[in-house]
């Protein structure tokens, strides 16, 4: 985002798609992936409806065991960690761009967040409000009206 250095966390590959890399910008601490897939990839993903509730459960693991241990031990340290060194004259905001089934939306509400997620695929966002009870909502970034989404994560701001 602000186009500081990066450095890997993360070298990962997928059978179909090739090999991956996690980077975190050491000034801003954006998370990317790269390379960023090829937009026929993207649309794949984000049109599927056909994932099963256990694939959703499981998001990028295909255990349970792992995905619990990804969420307790991993992620929900972090986002408490976060959430201690924020200010909080004001609720705290979150806004998880890309957020999937909401599972780590979810974590960061229990933490103390008001939360929003943001999904491109209909299905898959649509089975994390019912799963959670949070406010997902569906998207694109580059479709959010950011000028109206800075003033409230509580209404759906994006362009057509």
């Amino acid at each position: 985002m602000c186009e500081g250095n990066t450095k890997i966390l993360y070298n990962f590959a997928t059978a179909k798609r090739g090999a991956y890399k996690l980077l975190k910008c050491i000034n801003c601490h954006f998370l990317r992936i790269s390379p960023i897939p090829e937009q026929k990839i993207i649309n794949d993903l984000y049109l599927n409806n056909s994932m099963s509730e256990k694939q959703l459960d499981n998001e990028v693991f295909s255990s349970s065991v792992l995905t619990s241990i990804k969420k307790n031990i991993l992620i929900k340290p972090l986002i408490n960690r976060l959430y201690k060194i924020i200010d909080k004259t004001d609720s705290p905001k979150l806004l998880d761009i890309g957020c999937s089934t909401g599972w780590i939306t979810s974590l960061s509400k229990e933490s103390g967040f008001e939360v929003t997620g943001l999904e491109a695929n209909s299905y898959v966002a649509n089975y994390g409000r019912k799963k959670y009870a949070i406010n997902i909502m569906e998207g694109f970034i580059e479709d959010l009206n950011t000028d109206d989404f800075a003033l409230s994560f509580n209404r759906p701001a994006y362009r057509n």
